[in-house]
């Protein structure tokens, strides 16, 4: 047989490499609908790559979220949802991308163009841009807290993208509610579905010139829209300013679309239109018919019904006008249209070069050549993409659109579907190949774009930026650990710089501990939020973040520690910290920094009070010094200016932007009348008040802290009298109005500079919120102590070689990585599943307290039979009883919670999270409602296939065992005495059933009577609830395990068995061994002891028996065997 030639390969290539895989796979190859999980066969890890990419994005930049949204509906309101909105223009056609209606205000398109590339390496031609676009919206909405829900694929990309189709078919935002009505119902959507889609609104970002007319000249009246709220209209126009008396605004100002909550998927929108607070003309339009305004009320009073109807809405709408089948392509290169784009480009400069530098006309030339043959690499390259795709064989042996002549193809006449897809491959990836280096030939010639000043970023656009593996090669890693931790104990473990996730070995439940304590502080005291924060930076102010201003003033007086210095004296939320570090010391004992504990702790402050969350760099050893006087010449006074603000931030590596965006802190919290009394009474020797104070914030100040002075100068006024206890961006615009409380505040706008960012903040919660986040992140690194540069931390000894038996440990556990479990396991698979999780199981204890046990026992009666695998979840078939209908398990509950988390997982992640991993964090949700320490999770365990009753036995201690067969049984699971007594703790919430424990109250034989170990008036009350009569009705009654206190999970069922009113035999018997009886006096007395050991006992218990790797598998139902 004669070889292929490569024209014949290029032909060849052109199959529709998509269809033909489906023949393969056994489906249906047109059949012109979509299908969820559309890619399982052809390219099963095509959602997970999206999600991935869309995760990466939004952590980088969360407002890709909004624009991934609503690249997608743009998308798909012209041409229907094919793709056309990605395609580059050319000079012969303007795209839609171009249309002023999307550029510049569309964005993500690098985060299609990185899960494309991905996509094209793995599965080369099959999935579409189409589908991708769908994903990533999908995946948008999932990350801000939107609805999780399941997109159909099986779109086909579009050939055609027209600039002109654009403006007739996008509703633009001065839409009225009949318009916004025709647009939808001409694209088959319901009014109903666009009020409901209208909610996206919820999320991102606007630019003036999108409502500048509703501000300044609506409908052409030279007035305001009449029915804007006034305060918002005064908040718009600041933010908004007009630059002319035509009332036009500068093109590049934004604002959110709904300020409160600009990057959180809720009902806030609705509120807002009801409050006339719409920011588009087309939303407040919303409230113009009776019908439609029902349906705002609705959804502003439903967040949850709305989100399942914007999912409908979005699978709907995603379903427009769709190519499927043997229409349209799949774009296998976007690469090569902006690669053409880009040529041209470069050659339109060149030809303007001579008239912008000097260049000689031979290397002009020389240029112009170089440009030429890349020019035509890129065409030759480009032609494979653009001609016509088919599905049908006998499209090849038709003339193409130029009139050439049938090919001669017979060379691969013979050959089979299958073995065309394979040649397909090795075609695409010749052409890879060569594309690659192409791009590389384009790379090295960058000075041609810098000799004409222009940056190219190919690297940006157009290279696949290599993507890191998340696992990397195991002696690489084993190797590198050994010579860290050499080092590290060998040189004092030098650490030069802060990172994020630095306790994810060490202490992995380290920031859950101090946001567990965060939140008990701030829910009972909400002003201790604003106190974490200003503790935290009067920290780093001094001596850098080092955690001195904690230490306490010497005991005989000598030295007065930074707490004690008069700008501190008012400081307060040390018994946080205090409580979050004894926890820590219990649970990682001299691992976790003083320091550290701080900069979590006024992070978590910042988000419990309506912030954006971030991530904080950890790593910082503690001081061993504070001295009050450093406190007064580095700790800006209330009365500073700007120069004085400006000169001691700088001072701290911090520049006059971050200086105005950390005193937007100012917008939660309380201060002192001592602090800027001196504004009310006596300013200067020509005026009583400070001259820049609001006459009305005046008054109310002067009311709350007399000209008397003495206990008055005590009192306390509200830093944002708005809005005290919300992290917005009420204290700047308090600012503009004249009423900041502090003269240091007041000073921001006295200057241009500062003033004119204060202005930018007043109206852009998106933008402060952003930007906080950044500014204390680069303060939560001013002067730390790494490495060796400080004493350990403290409380603790030996840390350095702790830090070395943790990184060798480490080490080796990379060499069986898919043999083992790990904290944040789903963080890039799913990284919505724990919170899945908690949502459902917070429902259902919400709904029924009891459920909490229900979890925590069903997780326990998993684990001891055939290990932690979700067999106990797995319905008895025909043949077989499944360990759920053993007798020992009748009375389990909490499938149903389960069911219904798994059921939202498999939506948003497609056989990704396992039934065994779904019970372990429902577990743990559960105790953590009731009281329980919330606790670090390791995940990775996969489902097991056999579930027999007859397992049960002898695996599950019986209710009336004794504390030998408590041990043995314990014992075969790996599990200590100490980690027995501990798990039983578990005993304090529930019920239990009165045939559990009757025969403490009703026993026959010899022995007959009552069990003589139990305190007499329990038994009565006993006898009262479970009478000795033998019905059905009376063995079923149920009693609280703890009488006391039997839904929260606390140490009372300790103390009832220390009197004698343990319930069960089994707990009882806990009194009668003296190493037993002695942990349970100790739990008794030190609450805090139990919580940890019972958190450390139950993540050991969850790793017994685990499938991990290739064992087992993933459950898609967790009822029945795969």
């Amino acid at each position: 047989m004669r070889l292929v030639t490569t024209w014949e390969k290029s032909v060849v290539s052109v199959l529709c490499l998509c269809t033909l895989a489906v023949v393969c796979a056994g489906f249906p190859v047109n059949d012109g609908s979509l299908h969820p999980n559309f890619y399982a066969a052809t390219c099963p890890q095509a959602e997970t790559i999206v999600r991935q990419e869309v995760t990466k994005a939004v952590r980088t930049n969360i407002g890709f979220a909004a624009g991934l949204i609503r690249m997608h509906f743009h998308d798909c309101f012209v041409r229907g949802c094919d793709a056309s909105v990605l395609i580059e223009s050319t000079p012969d056609n303007v795209a839609e991308k171009d249309t002023p209606i999307n550029n510049p205000s569309l964005r993500g398109f690098e985060v299609i163009d990185a899960a494309k590339s991905r996509l094209e390496s793995v599965c080369p031609g099959v999935v579409s841009c189409a589908d991708v676009l769908a994903y990533a919206a999908r995946d948008g909405v999932a990350v801000t807290d939107g609805p999780r829900y399941e997109i159909p694929g099986g779109r086909r990309d579009g050939t055609v993208s027209l600039a002109s189709e654009v403006a007739d078919n996008i509703p633009p935002p001065t839409s009225t509610l009949d318009q916004l009505i025709d647009s939808f119902t001409a694209k088959g959507l319901t009014q109903e579905e666009m009020v409901t889609l209208s909610g996206a609104h919820t999320v991102g970002r606007a630019h003036c010139t999108s409502f500048a007319d509703r501000l300044y000249n609506f409908s052409a009246t030279g007035a305001a829209d009449p029915s804007i709220d006034l305060r918002f209209l005064s908040q718009l126009r600041r933010a908004c300013p007009a630059a002319g008396p035509d009332g036009a605004v500068d093109p590049g100002l934004v604002v959110p679309m709904e300020p409160r909550t600009p990057n959180g998927f809720d009902m806030l929108y609705y509120w807002a239109v009801l409050r006339n607070r719409g920011l588009f003309t087309s939303d407040q339009a919303l409230l113009s018919s009776p019908r439609t305004a029902a349906q705002v009320r609705q959804s502003a009073y439903g967040g949850y019904p709305w989100k399942l109807k914007f999912a409908a809405a979005m699978v709907k709408m995603g379903q427009i006008e769709v190519l499927t089948g043997s229409s349209g392509e799949i774009r296998s290169k976007r690469k090569v249209a902006i690669l053409e784009t880009r040529m041209d480009m470069m050659q339109e400069d060149l030809s303007e070069l001579p008239n912008k530098q000097r260049i000689n006309l031979k290397e002009l030339n020389k240029l112009a050549a170089k440009l030429s043959t890349l020019s035509s690499k890129v065409k030759k390259f480009g032609a494979p993409f653009t001609m016509k795709r088919s599905s049908n064989r006998s499209d090849l042996l038709e003339p193409n659109d130029d009139n050439h002549a049938k090919i001669d193809v017979s060379s691969v006449a013979q050959m089979g579907n299958c073995e065309i897809i394979e040649l397909q491959r090795n075609v695409i990836k010749e052409q890879d190949d060569e594309l690659d280096k192409l791009e590389k030939t384009i790379e090295s010639t960058k000075h041609i774009a810098l000799t004409i000043n222009e940056e190219l970023h190919l690297h940006d656009r157009l290279i696949s930026s290599g993507y890191r593996e998340i696992e990397t090669m195991e002696m690489v890693v084993v190797v590198g650990a050994v010579v860290l931790a050499l080092s590290l104990l060998c040189t004092g473990g030098v650490q030069a710089q802060l990172q994020v996730g630095f306790y994810d070995q060490s202490c992995p439940q380290a920031e859950v501990i101090v946001r567990d304590e965060v939140g008990k502080a701030v829910s009972a005291t909400p002003g201790l939020a604003a106190g974490l924060v200003r503790m935290h930076f009067h920290d780093c102010f001094v001596k850098g973040c080092d955690a001195s201003v904690l230490l306490d003033s010497t005991a005989n007086g000598t030295t007065a520690a930074e707490k004690d210095a008069a700008p501190n004296r008012s400081l307060r939320g040390f018994e946080v910290v205090d409580s979050a570090k004894q926890r820590l010391e219990t649970a990682c004992k001299g691992v976790v920094s003083c320091a550290d504990i701080l900069a979590f702790a006024a992070r978590d402050s910042v988000v419990l009070a309506g912030g954006s969350p971030y991530r904080v760099p950890a790593g910082r050893r503690d001081g061993n010094t504070s001295v009050a006087s450093d406190a007064l010449g580095n700790l800006p006074p209330p009365t500073a200016d700007v120069p004085k603000l400006t000169q001691v931030f700088a001072k701290n590596g911090l520049s006059q932007d971050d200086m105005v965006i950390l005193s937007g802190a100012h917008t939660i919290g309380v201060t002192h009348c001592s602090s800027f009394s001196a504004r009310l009474y006596g300013y200067n020797s020509s005026t009583g008040q400070d001259p820049s104070l609001d006459a009305a914030m005046a008054t109310r100040l002067s009311r709350a802290c007399p000209a008397s002075g003495g206990a008055a100068a005590a009192n306390t006024v509200a830093m944002d009298d708005g809005s005290p206890y919300a992290f917005d961006t009420s204290y700047y615009q308090n600012l503009l109005a004249g009423r900041g409380v502090l003269a240091s505040d007041q000073a921001l706008t006295a200057d241009n500079a500062t003033a004119a960012l204060v202005a930018q903040n007043a109206y852009n919660m998106y933008l402060f919120a952003t930007k906080f986040g950044q500014a204390m992140v680069k303060m939560g690194a001013i002067g730390v102590l790494t490495g060796d540069r400080s004493m350990e931390a403290r409380g603790s000894r030996g840390m350095k070689l702790r830090l070395f038996v943790a990184v060798m440990a480490m080490a080796i556990s990379s060499r069986s990585s898919q043999a083992q479990l790990q904290v944040g396991y789903y963080d890039t698979l799913c990284p919505a599943a724990e919170i899945i999780i908690q949502e459902e199981v917070s429902k259902a204890v919400s709904a029924n307290p009891g459920m909490a046990a229900g979890l925590v026992r069903l997780h326990f009666h998993d684990c001891f039979v055939r290990g932690c695998d979700a067999s106990v979840l797995v319905d008895s078939a025909s043949g077989n009883t499944a360990e759920k209908d053993a007798p020992p398990n009748t009375s389990l509950r909490g499938f149903d919670v389960i069911d219904k988390a798994k059921s939202r997982l498999e939506t948003a992640c497609f056989g990704v999270v396992s039934c065994a991993d779904v019970l372990a964090f429902a577990a743990r949700d559960a105790l953590a409602l009731v009281g329980g320490n919330a606790y670090q999770v390791p995940a990775g365990r996969r489902d097991g296939n056999v579930s027999s009753a007859q397992e049960t036995s002898g695996n599950l201690p019986p209710p009336s065992a004794n504390v030998a067969q408590l041990n043995q049984i314990f014992g075969s699971k790996g599990l200590t005495q100490a980690e027995m007594v501990a798990l039983s703790g578990a005993h304090t919430i529930g019920v239990s059933h009165c045939s559990s424990f009757s025969n403490r109250l009703y026993s026959s034989g010899p022995n007959a009577g009552q069990d003589p170990t139990m305190d007499p008036s329990y038994v009565s009350a006993l006898t009262q609830q479970c009478p000795q009569q033998q019905s059905s009705t009376a063995t079923a009654g149920m009693v609280p395990m703890d009488a006391v206190t039997p839904n929260a999970f606390d140490t009372n069922y300790y103390a009832a068995i220390v009197a004698n009113r343990g319930l069960l035999s089994s707990d009882q018997a806990l009194l009668a061994d003296q190493t037993t009886a002695a942990q349970v006096v100790g739990y008794t007395n030190n609450p805090d002891s139990f919580q940890s050991d019972f958190a450390a006992a139950m993540v050991k218990m969850g790793s017994i028996g685990v499938l991990t790797g290739n064992a087992g598998t993933i459950r898609t139902n967790c009822r029945v065997v795969s």
